[in-house]
């Protein structure tokens, strides 16, 4: 399933064909079915192989509501990914025309994740001194030349389920956080400033 949702969102705008002028098969039912599923997924806060992963389990649990309805007309091999991945290809035509608005969702959301995986990566040790908002969280670190430092937390880290839990007990305990620079708007200051987005955190 590695690049479907590219490859796909791609095809399905440059070269889509008239599905309504074909015979209505499977596929279509396994379309529908995987935007159903999709859909209900939180894929804002995926990375693209995350969401990858998501439309393969979602094609997979299509394919066992349906055992016995479609081997006789299309070969697949789910343990085998270079079978599943061009079994996957097809669902993802028939998805171009059953729920557009749902694909170009999941592949801008790809495309943005390609963007900040280029943006740099970097690292600092501290100890967790607090988190601070509302609707959103900002964790405060304390580096070790004893400065505060901010970060924002947007979306899924790796290791934020350490802080989704009692965080006043990792208060004071010493991490490494990896982050990533990202410009914000402030409607007070009416400018761009930079802030430290975090990418991911560990306890030491």
């Amino acid at each position: 399933m590695k690049r479907f949702v590219l490859l796909v969102f791609a095809l399905s705008f440059g070269l889509l064909v008239n599905l309504s002028a074909q015979e209505k098969d499977i596929l279509d039912v396994f379309a529908q079915e995987t935007c159903d599923c999709i859909s209900k997924k939180n894929i804002e806060s995926l990375s693209q192989e995350q969401i990858n992963l998501e439309l393969g389990y979602c094609i997979m649990q299509s394919l066992s509501k349906h055992t016995g309805e479609y081997e006789d007309k299309y070969e697949v091999d789910p343990s085998n990914p270079q079978s599943f991945s061009k079994f996957g290809e097809k669902i993802g035509f028939r998805m171009a025309a059953t729920c557009p608005a749902i694909l170009q969702k999941v592949a801008t959301v790809g495309n943005a994740d390609q963007t900040d995986a280029k943006r740099v990566v970097s690292e600092m040790v501290g100890t967790v001194k607090a988190i601070r908002g509302t609707d959103i969280n900002f964790l405060v670190i304390k580096d070790e030349q004893g400065r505060d430092q901010t970060f924002v937390w947007l979306r899924y880290f790796n290791g934020s389920d350490l802080l989704m839990d009692d965080v006043e007990e990792l208060v004071g305990q010493k991490v490494k956080v990896t982050y990533s620079l990202i410009e914000l708007y402030s409607p007070k200051a009416k400018d761009y400033y930079n802030q430290k987005e975090i990418k991911g955190i560990q306890l030491l």
